[in-house]
């Protein structure tokens, strides 16, 4: 199934304070009671990042009577950490030592121990976190390996033993790789794991340029089952672009190609050539694609007399190309319009490597792709910059 992709961070309210350790949590919060025992340092306030909140946003809470709390509604399954300062830095946190701890939650009531510090924190009421806790158990292992490998070639490379230094650096790979399989089968077994975008987006940072295409398609084939609030997620959104890095990039020349309009007549993307044109990928029964079209409507009602103009390529199959006409009728789509009607197989979406839809490419006047997958206003905004 083909879903929409948006690159927009998910926001939600700053973070409200409180103190009262009666609160009751409300539907769709996470809420977070701590307790801080025994600390060795002065702990005025407790510091807050949440991954699926505002882009860089950090809070605080005071604590009273060595407790704190906060709540918020993340809209998925959300990484926190929570930290405290350093009374040698006290402006900063340190992330090296037992100032910072990290942990992920589902919308819950989460209580949180801490001992001594942070870090020594025992956290319950989180499936997420227990989930989490499992998860990182099995693959300790591998981790203790890769650890071990890792250490011998640093104590090693500076040795004149290449023979050496090349077989712990095949070890380390191969229990790097370990580790990448290890992840992917455990996605693979958990289809419904609440930690899914979160592992998908550490399994997309071992793909590479020379990885299989098959292995990116199979990637990209199970974010795709994710939610939209997943695929827009904190997460989603890191794994959904180290795949885009796998496609055409921008400051690439778009492929050429020829394809059929509606009535059948060969239309080639090289006669676009001295014109601002998007390239859209779309299908009738793509139900994002239908919802984005009034912005592509909107864009193109006040861009297409300044030498602007939209190419749109249907993922439709053949026996519906009554309903692709309907839809381009419909949603008052009046540019031109291609097809092979071969759905998933269109030639053109595999030369542009599109695996899910809508998509979308900006071309200049010399047919480079200046932009790519711009969604809602964020094609008009292209537009002014390019155009105006």
């Amino acid at each position: 199934m083909f879903r929409l992709v948006s690159f927009i961070l998910l926001t939600v309210p700053l973070f409200a304070r409180c103190q009262s350790n009666s609160l009751k949590r409300q539907p769709g919060e996470v809420l977070i009671k701590g307790t801080l025992k025994n600390m060795t340092h002065p702990v005025p306030y407790i510091y807050i990042i949440a991954a699926d909140g505002i882009k860089g946003d950090v809070d605080s809470v005071p604590v009273v009577n060595n407790q704190y709390s906060f709540r918020f509604k993340p809209n998925v399954p959300t990484e926190i950490t929570l930290y405290t300062k350093s009374i040698h830095a006290p402006d900063v946190y340190d992330a090296d030592s037992k100032y910072l701890m990290a942990f992920r939650t589902e919308p819950a009531t989460v209580n949180i121990v801490s001992t001594n510090n942070i870090v020594n924190s025992k956290i319950t009421g989180s499936k997420a976190h227990v989930e989490q806790t499992r998860y990182e158990a099995g693959r300790q292992p591998v981790v203790d390996l890769m650890g071990k490998y890792s250490s011998l070639y640093r104590d090693k490379k500076a040795s004149t033993d290449t023979a050496g230094l090349q077989k712990l650096k095949n070890s380390y790979d191969s229990a790097y790789a370990t580790s990448n399989s290890y992840t992917w089968n455990y996605l693979q077994s958990h289809p419904e794991s609440l930690l899914r975008a979160y592992l998908l987006s550490m399994y997309t940072s071992s793909l590479k340029s020379t990885s299989d295409p098959d292995d990116i398609a199979k990637v990209e084939s199970f974010f795709e089952e994710f939610s939209e609030a997943e695929q827009t997620g904190y997460f989603g959104n890191k794994a959904w672009k180290r795949l885009d890095a796998f496609k055409i990039p921008i400051g690439s020349i778009a492929p050429s190609f020829v394809q059929n309009d509606t009535l059948g007549k060969p239309v080639s993307l090289q006669s676009f050539r001295g014109k601002y044109v998007l390239i859209d990928f779309w299908a009738s029964w793509c139900v994002p694609c239908r919802r984005e079209n009034p912005y592509v409507v909107k864009a193109y009602q006040q861009f297409r007399d300044k030498n602007f103009t939209i190419l749109s390529v249907s993922l439709d199959k053949a026996e519906d190309k009554d309903k692709w006409i309907k839809a381009i009728n419909t949603d008052g789509l009046n540019w031109t319009h291609v097809s092979s009607l071969d759905h998933t197989d269109n030639e053109v979406a595999k030369l542009y490597r599109v695996t899910s839809i809508p998509q979308n490419f900006l071309l200049d006047p010399e047919g480079k792709i200046i932009a790519k997958n711009l969604r809602e206003e964020a094609l008009e905004e292209a537009l002014k910059k390019f155009i105006n």
